[in-house]
């Protein structure tokens, strides 16, 4: 009897089961990725179809401005930018907006943040307006710093009457002490050599105070002043440079030391 060997017939079996098995893989991959592909263009169809109507939904249109700690010297310049600002919530240039806002050397710095459906909330960071500069009938809002905020007229702050820059700043040097009783100045002003001049609210007299304790001496001069033998009308001017001294200057030029 005779053998026959099949071993050859077997590895053609076995190399056309391993093609058979490629053509399957690569069909499948194929599938997958045509698939994959299919999906995607769906989902990012869906994305723009989404964003349009998104964009685009009344529902998200801006309505409404929530404004914490609001400027006080550019009411009419803040809403006149918000009344720009009625698109969509979503696509809002929320840097613009921003940098619109600090334009205003009142503004230091601002938040804005989207509230969904359809509110922008603002906050600002402001520089405090307390002095008004008045030169030859110009008005100028300054901070306690003298960073000049707005050149318009505004009431209760502690007036600067006719001073040049130089002095200003010498005044500014006491923006503390000056703010500590801002309720009783009714103006200020700048006299070489003496210094500072203080106006105060209900009486006739300037003072000369010096550079410190400016109440502390004005109330010293008040208590005493009963003791003055002179009308007090004729006093013009009241020196409280000196510690331990002070100099009356009436309005017939005399100096009379008490």
């Amino acid at each position: 009897m005779r053998t026959y060997s099949i071993s050859g017939n077997d590895n053609y079996f076995k190399a056309k089961s391993k093609r058979s098995a490629r053509r399957k893989a690569k069909k499948t991959t194929l599938f997958h990725f045509l698939f994959l592909l299919i999906l995607v263009f769906m989902i990012a169809f869906a994305v723009i179809k989404t964003a349009e109507f998104l964009f685009n939904w009344e529902y998200l249109s801006i309505k409404h401005f929530k404004l914490i700690n609001p400027p006080v010297l550019y009411t009419k310049e803040i809403r006149s930018i918000l009344r720009k600002y009625k698109d969509n919530i979503l696509t809002v240039d929320i840097n613009r907006l921003e940098n619109e806002f600090l334009k205003f050397k009142e503004i230091v710095s601002v938040d804005v943040k989207r509230v969904l459906p359809d509110k922008l909330e603002i906050g600002f960071k402001l520089r405090k307006p307390e002095f008004l500069l008045i030169n030859r009938n110009k008005n100028i809002v300054l901070d306690k710093e003298g960073i000049i905020l707005a050149n318009k007229k505004v009431n209760n702050l502690i007036r600067i009457l006719n001073v040049k820059s130089d002095d200003l700043d010498e005044i500014l040097k006491f923006s503390n002490e000056l703010l500590g009783m801002k309720k009783f100045i009714e103006y200020v002003t700048f006299k070489r050599p003496y210094g500072i001049v203080l106006k105060i609210r209900g009486l006739n007299e300037l003072f000369y105070c010096g550079e410190k304790d400016f109440m502390k001496k004005i109330k010293f001069y008040l208590k005493i002043k009963k003791r003055i033998i002179v009308p007090l009308k004729r006093i013009r001017v009241v020196d409280l440079r000196f510690k331990g001294r002070i100099y009356i200057e009436y309005e017939e030029q005399e100096a009379r030391n008490e």
